[in-house]
């Protein structure tokens, strides 16, 4: 579970449409406990602050400086906010409505067929216009427009945010960057709402074994995911994972419509 969640987090394939799409071929296949999913989640999210510890340092130095050099870094800071604000507008406002809307199999099948399309035509998008120091207000906001509409099952949070970027006019490598840094406050805002309950399990000795592995196998996993996908963004080859979307997808959609 540790490693399927650290791949699953930052491949652009949408981990929650698979899991719609295989709980109705696995009748018994369950998610797992909240509690042990949250723990699963603390290493992924610290993947992606090892993986990314300089933009990271930087920018939480910027916070307290006043240096005018560091003015680049407290600019992506407000923009990562602004991201994510859209995205917990949406995320508390439409959750419950779109997530009964597209629940059905069949549905999140056709999502990833979107999602596919997403990452092929990312592939396909002009040249580079622009950094991260260049980023502008309005393409935060699409960017957090992305990631709280990848909470339907089928849409990719990594692959939208990714996507988008690039559409937006951001180098891919930047894109990339911005959509893997903005997952820490999304993972850590839903890892604080439930953060009473990740305790529970450590006073169980017969339980920390599989805890502890599990977060080592999602942190290692995740890390390794980072980097490929940073790679394959970097070479234009996000349309391998769109195949892979296309192929799920269509045969899913085909075996859900007979």
């Amino acid at each position: 579970m540790g490693i399927l969640q650290g791949l699953t987090e930052f491949f652009p394939v949408s981990s929650s449409g698979h899991l719609v799409i295989a709980q109705h071929f696995l009748p018994r296949l369950e998610a797992p406990p909240v509690v042990f999913e949250l723990w699963l989640h603390v290493g992924t999210m610290a993947a992606v602050i090892i993986f990314f510890r300089r933009d990271v340092a930087a920018i939480l130095s910027s916070l307290v400086s006043r240096d005018s050099q560091d003015r680049d870094q407290r600019r992506l800071a407000l923009l990562i906010v602004i991201s994510t604000l859209v995205t917990g507008v949406i995320g508390v406002g439409a959750k419950g409505p779109l997530e009964k809307a597209f629940g059905s199999p069949l549905l999140a099948a056709a999502m990833l067929i979107i999602t596919g399309g997403v990452l092929w035509l990312a592939d396909r998008a002009s040249g580079a216009e622009h950094g991260l120091p260049q980023m502008r207000i309005t393409q935060a906001v699409l960017i957090g427009l992305a990631q709280g509409v990848a909470i339907i099952p089928g849409i990719s949070r990594s692959g939208s945010t990714i996507a988008v970027a690039i559409f937006c006019g951001l180098e891919r490598d930047d894109a990339a960057r911005y959509s893997f840094l903005l997952s820490i406050p999304a993972v850590a805002g839903a890892t604080l709402l439930e953060a009473g309950k990740l305790g529970s399990l450590l006073g169980n000795s017969g339980q920390l074994g599989a805890l502890l592995a599990g977060v080592v196998c999602s942190l290692a996993a995740g890390y390794l995911a980072i980097g490929v996908v940073m790679r394959l963004v970097r070479e234009k080859r996000l349309r391998w994972f769109a195949y892979y979307c296309f192929l799920v997808g269509g045969v899913s959609v085909a075996f859900f419509s007979i």
